[in-house]
């Protein structure tokens, strides 16, 4: 039974444990979390979003943040949503479009003319305003950082899109959790899609286009694959639906009612729980309260119980809400640093298995990034991709999110996930393939994914690490502690656990002991001195330290124990000389002299293996090592005398060493050595006859002869192996080249798809600006035809433009008009030269009026210039007045 004060330390180190969750910084140095919040957005939405609030200015905590990602096909459907957006809303708008970034864009202008709100090109450092909607300029990423919007260049590669939805959503949850709205709408490729995740982790709404209404539905249909959007809708319906988002109050105090017989929370959890099999009653009840709040608000429901009534009555909104409340989402490698310190204990585990299959668990694997960037970590650590193969090592990754786990078994993500792969792993670990990132098949086929809830379901066994990154923090003190026992459970002694940067194992006294703790990595706490034989020690020291020490012996460790002493007494009272082999027949540990026995030479191989013995030896100990090993028997050699060693015979024995508690299977060579007895010259052979003498000297010619063809066909097989050796790597090397160029294809692919996008976007803004203009050229001739009087309008070079039927019929033009000058016009008789007259108007900068007087008629000209709006003199008019035309004019204003 504890004491007190042992009830009071328990009590202290969960205080320390809930502190560390929290997000609240070490005291030994431990980076801020609120410095970098977009590792771990899960935290923002519930266990920081207190300590987050006060760092905001106090203008912007209502300001909600609503961002539109879009790309090809996308203006005709920002213009829908801008035509149809609510006329007052306390929310800041920012469209993330790529753009080509050497197109000067009509993004802003077009926009502008569909909205009663303000549009304007972000500037950087500019000052997010409600009623604005913020427009990206052309090769600029755009960030939020305290309540501005931060242009940056873009981190990708040429071929990403530009600018990145994906980096603004994310900045967007940081700064803004659940008052940010993602809004994807129509475009090529899959940007977006992160971004919406670490949106709905915060706590934000996200939204869709549907693929009927959009022109280009890849990032639409990329976004709703990932399963955190919440609604679907065309655009005009989605600005509408937006008022009911921005309009409904967002209170927790009904989530409070926790002592009330009724509780609708308590029965929403059962009816969670009857739909799934998944009990969130022990869970941390602020993330189920924000997770169900934001989902009620995504729906336009402001009542809990008419949301729990709501859900009674749909089994698609139950669906809905627990994938809210999973909160699957991950990345590679995230938090870098912390992988980076975890690798010595890779190595550890990958130097300590030999030939045992390394076992590892990924608890709450989501998509499965988490579990391939610990697969890529142990690749490397073994050598390479190649060496992943099931026999070496097997990764468990589970979840309870099925949708999740069909996305991590396909092995197929987004491009935004450039940004959080390491370079060296292209090409080997990872490949770019139709704009997207594909995970090698060598990694999915040591991976097995499969649906296993960790609170309810039997845990693995004999595991050598489980990685559960950023899961108990979703949970209740009292199901940490019950997940941290069935881990513990699960590992073999000495194995080890990898948590996230705001877990811990406090809460669970004597299970493990901390083995990194800013790496937050552990290790199974067990007895000292488990079943593992001095072999298995000798093995790692001569691993460690492969060099010859001493009489004979292999990395030799400084401090010699009583076990190894046994060891040695017993293999050297079988035999003096000896060699202990593995199971792959190489040599672990040397006793005695073995020199007469191995030989090399400039033809050796330099492998520590039983290839270092001399050829006449070599071949029968590999048979009978084998042997030994297969049958778990001792087995002898032929006695024999070699031809370094005259006068002295040599046998070679083979004592297998086999037990449960050993790592592996070892066999003990023994070289017996004694001296060969005088004989007696055979005396026989003198009384057979010649013929039978003859056949018997014929015969050991033959073996003799025999004996040479073997030994020179074994070194001619040694020979092919080398060749054939160095083929493979020539043919790898060459496959390696070919995927490098695949690669390069593929990335001039994403450049062209990029740039297809762009020209797309370009391509539409064009189609409107001429659409729009020729509106204005029909609403212009409508007028020019409508004036009764002659009409001429030219440009700054006096080349007509513009005529109406009566200039044309008055000079004789030809219809339409194809740009005569002036000065070509054939005029009436008694007509002044018009040039002169349009000259002097552009030299004035007025109108000018002349009367003309010819035998028929009397016309009043008048010539007026015109600018644009920047006050440039673009060309002038030239009306012809008749006298008649005049005094009926003069007479319609009498009457």
């Amino acid at each position: 039974m504890r004491t007190s004060s042992g009830r009071f330390l328990n009590l202290l180190l969960m205080f320390i444990n809930h502190i560390h969750e929290c997000g609240i910084p070490r005291f030994d140095g431990v980076e801020n979390l609120g410095l970098r919040r977009w590792e771990t957005p899960e935290l923002q939405s519930d266990d920081l979003s207190d300590a987050t609030s006060s760092d905001k200015p106090s203008e912007m905590e209502e300001l909600y943040l609503i961002g539109i990602g879009a790309s090809a096909g996308g203006l005709e459907a920002i213009r829908d949503f801008a035509r149809n957006l609510p006329e007052h809303s306390q929310a800041a708008y920012v469209i993330v479009q790529h753009l080509s970034p050497d197109h000067q864009s009509l993004l802003t202008t077009l926009i502008d003319r569909e909205t009663h709100l303000d549009v304007i090109e972000v500037q950087d450092q500019m000052e997010l305003k409600a009623h604005r909607i913020h427009v990206t300029p052309p090769n600029r990423d755009v960030l939020v950082r305290d309540g501005r919007l931060v242009l940056e260049r873009p981190n990708l590669h040429a071929g990403a899109p530009k600018p990145s939805v994906d980096r603004f959503f994310r900045s967007a949850a940081e700064q803004f959790q659940s008052r940010a709205v993602g809004i994807i709408l129509s475009g090529t490729g899959s940007d977006g899609s992160y971004g919406l995740q670490a949106i709905q982790t915060s706590g934000g709404i996200t939204i869709a286009q549907d693929d009927k209404s959009a022109k280009y539905d890849g990032m639409p249909m990329s976004a709703v694959e990932t399963g955190c959007v919440d609604i679907v809708l065309p655009p005009e319906e989605i600005a509408r639906h937006l008022n009911r988002i921005l309009s409904s109050p967002r209170d927790l105090e009904q989530f409070r009612e926790t002592d009330s017989p009724d509780n609708p929370l308590s029965d929403l959890l059962h009816i969670v729980l009857a739909e799934t099999r998944v009990d969130f009653r022990d869970y941390k009840q602020t993330t189920i309260r924000r997770r169900i709040e934001r989902r009620m608000t995504a729906i336009g429901i402001a009542s809990l119980r008419e949301y729990t009534n709501h859900c009674r009555n749909s089994p698609t909104e139950v669906t809905a809400l627990f994938k809210d409340l999973l909160i699957s989402v991950t990345r590679f490698f995230r938090d870098p640093t912390e992988f980076e310190r975890v690798v010595p204990s890779i190595r550890e585990i990958v130097d300590a298995a030999d030939d045992k299959t390394i076992r590892v668990w990924v608890v709450g694997c989501a998509t499965g990034e988490e579990v391939y960037s610990i697969a890529m970590l142990f690749g490397e650590a073994m050598g390479g991709v190649g060496a992943l193969t099931k026999n070496k090592i097997q990764i468990f990754a589970t979840d309870i999110d099925a949708a999740a786990l069909e996305v991590a078994r396909t092995g197929v993500y987004s491009r935004a996930a450039l940004s959080d792969i390491d370079p060296k792993y292209f090409g080997s670990y990872v490949h770019h393939r139709d704009g997207q990132i594909w995970v090698d098949q060598r990694l999915k086929d040591i991976v097995l994914f499969s649906n296993h809830n960790i609170c309810q379901d039997p845990p693995f066994l004999n595991i050598d690490m489980v990685c559960c990154r950023n899961l108990l923090i979703y949970f209740e003190s009292r199901l940490q502690e019950r997940v941290l026992s069935r881990l513990n459970y699960a590992l073999r002694p000495k194995g080890h656990l990898f948590l996230g940067k705001s877990e811990t194992v406090t809460i669970t006294e004597g299970l493990f002991n901390t083995v990194d703790r800013s790496s937050h990595l552990f290790q199974k706490r067990g007895r000292e001195g488990l079943p593992r034989d001095v072999l298995s020690r000798t093995i790692d020291a001569a691993k460690n330290r492969p060099s010859m020490q001493g009489s004979g012996t292999v990395g030799s460790p400084q401090k010699r124990d009583p076990d190894r002493t046994m060891f040695e007494l017993l293999a050297s009272g079988i035999g003096p000389n000896s060699m202990l082999l593995d199971g792959n027949l190489q040599i672990v540990r040397i006793l005695g002299d073995v020199s007469r026995f191995s030989v090399l030479t400039d033809r050796s191989r330099l492998k520590f293996d039983i290839s270092l013995l001399r050829n006449e030896l070599a071949l029968e100990a590999r048979s009978i090592a084998s042997i030994a090993l297969k049958n778990n028997t001792y087995k002898q050699g032929n006695v024999r005398t070699l031809e370094s060693d005259p006068g002295y015979l040599t046998q070679l024995e083979c004592f297998p060493l086999q037990a449960p508690s050993l790592d592996d299977d070892y066999v003990l060579l023994v070289f017996k050595r004694w001296p060969q007895p005088e004989t007696r010259k055979p005396a026989t052979r003198e009384g057979l006859s010649e013929e039978a003498s003859i056949q018997i000297e014929a015969l050991e010619q033959e073996i003799t002869r025999l004996q040479e063809e073997h030994q020179q066909t074994l070194e001619e097989l040694e020979t092919t192996n080398e060749e054939l050796q160095t083929t493979i790597e020539e043919y790898q090397s060459t496959n390696e080249e070919l995927q490098s160029t695949n690669e390069e294809i593929e990335t001039s692919n994403e450049e062209l798809q990029s740039t297809n996008e762009e020209l797309i976007t370009v391509n539409e803004e064009l189609q409107i600006s001429t659409y729009e203009m020729n509106e204005l050229n029909d609403e212009q001739s409508a007028v020019l035809e409508s004036v009764v009087s002659p009409l001429l309008i030219v440009d700054v070079s006096m080349h007509i433009t513009k005529a109406n039927k009566s200039a044309i019929s008055l000079m004789q033009f030809k219809h339409p008009v194809d740009r005569p000058h002036l000065s070509q016009c054939k005029l009436p008789t008694d007509f002044p030269p018009l040039s002169e007259i349009c000259s002097e108007a552009f030299r004035v900068g007025n109108a000018i009026t002349r009367d003309i007087v010819t035998d028929e008629s009397v016309y009043t000209l008048e010539c007026s210039p015109y600018f644009n709006s920047e006050g440039q003199l673009r060309g002038a008019t030239l009306m012809f007045h008749k006298a008649s035309d005049l005094v009926r004019s003069s007479g319609d204003q009498a009457g």
